[in-house]
């Protein structure tokens, strides 16, 4: 043989249609709800369980994570990413006695002293 490989399946076993298979319709609506407001942040893992307890259930996790990998939906989502846009303001404090502020970290607090 030449190296390339034939498939020797009877014509049927090649063109069946599984009873399984997602539905184009079903697909739409699993990638619309994971472009909801309300989903586009938690994965699947969370998405689907959350569907569960309202009663709604469209495919199995591992089918929409399928299906989002297929429409390149799938974007790690991580905390640190999320902070990183939206940059939280620094905190100013006005010191004017002492004892005024306490911290927990004494080299958290910024300052416009050099060595104090």
């Amino acid at each position: 043989m030449s190296g390339h490989t034939v498939d020797a399946r009877p014509q049927e076993a090649k063109e069946r249609e599984y009873k399984h298979e997602i539905t184009p319709e079903i697909r739409q609506v699993i990638i619309d709800t994971c472009l909801s407001d309300e989903f586009v942040m938690p994965p699947p893992a969370q998405t689907v369980p959350i569907l569960a307890d309202r009663g709604v259930y469209i495919a199995s996790e591992s089918s929409f994570y399928r299906i989002m990998r297929a429409e390149n939906l799938l974007v790690k989502k991580s905390i640190s990413t999320i902070k990183k846009n939206s940059p939280k303001p620094i905190r100013t404090y006005v010191v004017t006695k002492p004892n005024q502020l306490s911290s927990w970290d004494i080299t958290y607090p910024h300052s416009s002293k050099v060595n104090i």
